[in-house]
């Protein structure tokens, strides 16, 4: 099979499957938002006259967190199912609401070990999920699929979340995201009760 014939498959597959779509693009949407966090986070530490030191002491902490979520997250996987697993992950993001609010800087010090944690367990989840949903002779033009929508995300909302943070500040920018996931969350919510 070339390559034209696996990108016109895997459109045809991505187009009839609904759910196979929204949820990479679900798994871009969290991915963005934390991959942004912890890249800006790291301005507001230097504008905010962190030393060195405790930058890095900051990111130890960070990526020992990560490691123990990933460690954590095969127990998680017997006592839960992988889509409601998946559909959690959005809850810790909503956190980000408060920021909108309290300018404060243990929340946001808190949302980067919460989201640092969250990122690192997000890849495995949708890997495993999609292993399940997708037949093994498209599951690595699919994965890369995936991994194209997030870079699209990247390339096109990273730098408007960076216009937006110089704009109107790290702390509002990320409140306004948390509260348009909510109202995401509430239409979908509605549009799916009316459907049912």
């Amino acid at each position: 099979m070339t390559i034209s014939e696996l990108i016109r498959s895997s459109w045809h597959i991505l187009r009839k499957e609904k759910f196979l779509r929204n949820l990479m693009i679900y798994q871009a949407m969290i991915d963005l938002i934390c991959t942004s966090y912890y890249y800006y986070y790291q301005s507001v530490m230097k504008n905010n006259d962190f030393s060195g030191v405790m930058i890095s002491g900051i990111m130890v902490i960070s990526s020992v967190i990560a490691v123990l979520a990933i460690s954590v997250t095969p127990r998680i996987t017997n006592y839960f199912s992988q889509l409601s697993i998946l559909r959690f992950l959005i809850v810790p993001i909503l956190g980000l609401i408060p920021l909108i609010f309290f300018r404060n800087g243990i929340i946001m010090f808190l949302l980067f070990m919460v989201l640092k944690a969250l990122s690192a367990v997000v890849g495995p989840l949708f890997s495993n999920y999609y292993n399940e949903l997708i037949e093994s002779k498209q599951r690595a033009t699919l994965l890369s699929v995936a991994s194209v929508i997030f870079s699209a995300f990247m390339i096109v909302l990273f730098p408007v979340i960076g216009w937006a943070i110089d704009w109107l500040g790290f702390s509002i920018t990320f409140g306004i995201i948390g509260i348009g996931l909510c109202v995401i969350g509430i239409i979908n919510s509605i549009f799916k009760s009316n459907i049912n």
